[in-house]
């Protein structure tokens, strides 16, 4: 596993461990396998996957939704921007049905270029973020919290060969490096991103290749894990700003 800290400020893992549904082939989306399983508080909560998710609605333009409420908390998600336009993506798809003949129903999947922004309908503290199938060099994604004050961010790879390179403090920057070919629910194939404060949401961009190289994956966006509580924040993974370690 691979984590980094972006900000140099600690926090520990307060919960049990996540315990709940896995991401199966088929789908949907959930929260687990995670990098980081633990919580950082006593009681978290995990969003249910978006019913847009549940029952594939194929193929979103600019401006098209998706939602899911759990606990009073309203999750929206909408495509902000179209990347590519000779992409199939974005969308939510079923194994060989409006996607590609590999896409599986386990998320919201982006194309390069493409934008996606998630609203909350209230500020959630320590937010889980889940991205999945992140398994090739260029399929990567920029991910931009919505803070309500400046927070923390830590980082966390299913295994060694992810980068986080270009990451500050205002966004965090993933990628994968050694371009082995995971099963898309496979946790080898996942980065977990973790905002230590209150977000009212996220903006996810899709890497963009350089050279102008045309690229399509089923790169997908996951379940995410809320806390409603505001207790204080502990030690994640790493601190600071030491570089990537393995652990």
């Amino acid at each position: 596993m691979v984590s980094v800290g972006v900000i140099g400020k600690t926090a520990d893992a307060r919960g049990a461990e996540y315990n709940g549904p896995q991401t199966q082939s088929n789908g949907p989306a959930y929260f687990g396998p995670a990098p980081n399983p633990f919580p950082y508080c006593d009681s978290p909560t995990y969003f249910d996957p978006f019913p847009e998710n549940v029952t594939p609605i194929g193929r979103m333009d600019v401006g098209d939704m998706a939602s899911v409420t759990t606990g009073g908390v309203t999750m929206d998600l909408v495509i902000a921007s179209g990347g590519n336009e000779f992409s199939q993506y974005p969308g939510f798809f079923p194994e060989g049905g409006d996607g590609g003949s590999g896409d599986q129903a386990k998320g919201i999947e982006l194309g390069e270029g493409d934008i996606a922004v998630v609203s909350l309908s209230q500020p959630l503290f320590y937010s889980q973020w889940i991205f999945t199938d992140v398994d090739q060099p260029g399929e990567g994604f920029t991910v931009t919290p919505a803070w309500t004050a400046p927070g923390e961010s830590a980082v966390f790879g299913g295994d060694p060969d992810f980068t986080f390179a270009g990451t500050t403090a205002i966004a965090v920057e993933l990628d994968d490096t050694n371009g082995q070919s995971e099963n898309a629910e496979s946790i080898n194939g996942r980065v977990q991103v973790d905002f230590l404060g209150a977000v009212t949401g996220i903006t996810m961009e899709r890497t963009s290749p350089s050279q102008g190289r045309r690229r399509r994956s089923n790169v997908e966006r996951r379940g995410l894990r809320r806390d409603l509580r505001t207790s204080h924040a502990q030690q994640p993974a790493l601190l600071g700003n030491d570089p990537v370690r393995h652990r």
